[in-house]
């Protein structure tokens, strides 16, 4: 699991996005707070 300020997150988006492709959950915290998770979706059946 990653954690990530929203505002890391905005400046380095697509890289984010490759880890969650990859199966890692992102944590995104604003003013170190939890706001939101990014998760891996579910490989299709």
């Amino acid at each position: 699991m990653v954690t990530v300020s929203a505002t890391n997150l905005r400046k380095h988006l697509f890289e984010y996005l490759d880890k969650a492709a990859a199966g890692e959950t992102i944590v995104i915290q604003r003013h170190n707070q939890e706001v939101a998770r990014i998760v891996p979706t579910l490989p299709p059946n």
